[in-house]
């Protein structure tokens, strides 16, 4: 690293924190490559860092596990990789309060063992759990099917201690459920993607574990018969804590055999109970005209659904990603409308969480990434003609190249833009990567 960044770098932060030549490429983002790299080991390098990069004008991107790199735009430069997996620790714990503070760097995969040896877990699902950061789960306000449920990340956020662009650290929140005090600013950097800030801490509530599990898979010939089974098992009281629709080349992605479409449900709790609902969706299901209405084994289920979350992030396979939401009623025509999106040679997914209104789109297949840009227009534009929003998860960079990953822009685009003039001034974290460029 000889270049006039990284000697500013060297310079004023410790060379063992810094990352090696060979080290890198592996915080690529969007084909491009930092000049330099750093791993704090604690809060106050990291304050230290971060306000060395401000001092210095660079282009800063805060980096995790990366398993959700390709999300945003790309970066409108990026000379330094701020690595946050040094910060590590768990700093409190209290099972009986059911709530965990750690530090941001934590995996989720070494958070969730911390939490089952005292019969608890927190239902956040995210992409490869043992590289996945808590960090980066909160930044990227990630989760999985479990949402109809349990939610989503900012309902189980109660503090948060963030290292702000010009590398002052500053707190919300506490440590405790019952904490009413000073702004919500839990919310505010909960999927901001760290361009606000760069949370370094994270306090938690956690659940119980539930005692029992079991998943159902369902078969259907057409859209219309699986669509009416799922709202039967979501009709009322004593459904399935997920429930996810997938089509026919969902379903082959997955390894699972679909007569058309799939249905995949999952039910949680006490083993009485989750027997008697699987007992009662199975005969919905059937009296409905599904086949080969089936419970899989115990030790399949966590495997299936894990993958089912890793599919659209980091399965090598799928460069194409898109995540529509809708309201729950109008999952369907927007199914049907984007399985006429036809490409003879890519391979067209369909995943929907009928309960949340989230359909994702993926497309894999050997074509050149023009096809994919194709594609990505075609599913856009559907989705555009019915309204509602869509992200573009994950897609070859040439691809993103002159557009917004984000989707239409929202109405608080205005509010937005202040909110990150204020914070972030000099646009020094992740500049560019967020809504409207932001």
């Amino acid at each position: 690293m000889t270049s006039g960044i990284a000697s500013s770098i060297i310079e004023k932060v410790k060379p063992q924190w810094l990352a090696t030549d060979d080290e890198l490429n592996s915080y690529e983002v969007d084909g491009m490559v930092p000049t330099a790299g750093v791993r704090p080991p604690s809060v106050g390098a990291m304050s230290e860092v971060v306000g060395v990069a401000h001092e210095e004008g660079l282009a800063t991107v805060p980096v995790g596990g990366g398993t959700q790199r390709s999300l945003g735009n790309p970066p409108r430069g990026y000379d330094l990789a701020l690595d946050t997996r040094g910060l590590d620790c768990l700093i409190q714990y209290e099972p009986a309060d059911l709530t965990v503070t750690v530090e941001a760097g934590m995996t989720m995969g070494k958070l969730g063992e911390i939490l089952a040896a005292e019969g608890q877990f927190l239902p956040l699902e995210v992409p490869s759990p043992g590289k996945a950061t808590v960090g980066g789960m909160l930044a990227a306000a990630c989760f999985g099917p479990l949402g109809l449920t349990y939610g989503f990340p900012r309902d189980w956020l109660i503090g948060v201690k963030v290292v702000n662009a010009d590398g002052r650290v500053t707190k919300g929140g506490g440590r405790v459920v019952k904490n009413v005090t000073g702004y919500d600013i839990n919310k505010l950097y909960t999927g901001s993607l760290g361009t606000l800030g760069v949370i370094v801490e994270a306090s938690l509530k956690v659940a119980p574990k539930p005692v029992a599990s079991a998943t159902l898979t369902a078969g259907f010939a057409d859209l219309g018969a699986a669509m009416n089974g799922a709202w039967s098992m979501l009709d009322g009281y004593g459904g399935p804590s997920a429930l996810t629709l997938l089509n026919d080349d969902a379903a082959e992605g997955l390894g699972l055999e679909s007569p058309g479409y799939m249905l995949l449900a999952r039910f949680l709790g006490r083993e009485e109970v989750v027997g008697g609902r699987v007992a009662r969706a199975k005969s919905a299901l059937e009296g409905l005209g599904a086949v080969d209405v089936r419970e899989l084994e115990a030790d399949q289920e966590d495997i299936l659904w894990q993958r089912l979350v890793d599919m659209p992030w980091v399965d090598e396979r799928v460069p194409l990603s898109i995540r529509c939401s809708v309201l729950p009623t109008e999952v369907e025509k927007l199914i049907s409308s984007l399985e006429e999106v036809e490409h003879w040679t890519l391979r067209h997914g369909l995943f929907a969480d009928v309960g949340l209104g989230l359909v994702r789109s993926i497309s894999w297949g050997d074509v050149p990434p023009g096809e994919y840009e194709e594609r990505l227009e075609r599913v856009t534009g559907r989705k555009s003609e019915s309204g509602g929003a869509w992200v573009v998860e994950k897609c070859p960079p040439e691809v993103k190249r002159g557009r917004d990953v984000w989707g239409p822009l929202p109405p608080g685009l205005r509010i937005m833009r202040r909110l990150k003039l204020g914070l972030d001034p000099h646009g020094t974290l992740n500049p560019g990567r967020f809504v409207g460029g932001l």
